[in-house]
């Protein structure tokens, strides 16, 4: 089903659109501590007592943005009619 399909994207796109707007933001390091260039995204992983890190790069916000809107196109052309 197309919409189904569509979901499953919205889901997958929001979980990383979700790390990146409420994640916490750091300055990426090194072994010895020393900063690099780089922002990395953190998540905690409650149920797990663990960190996930993501980098942030500028080239992956961008495709994450045009993914969202590849998926908010798909659904307002979507030909269903939602019963009410």
């Amino acid at each position: 089903m197309v919409l189904e399909h569509i979901f499953a994207g919205c889901k997958a796109a929001l979980g990383y659109r979700h790390q990146y707007v409420h994640g916490l933001w750091a300055q990426d390091r090194d072994e010895e501590e020393n900063e690099l260039p780089a922002l990395t995204s953190l998540r905690n992983l409650r149920n797990e007592n663990a960190v996930e890190r993501y980098p942030v790069r500028a080239p992956d916000l961008q495709d994450l943005g045009e993914w969202i809107a590849v998926l908010c196109g798909e659904l307002a052309s979507w030909g269903g009619r939602m019963p009410r």
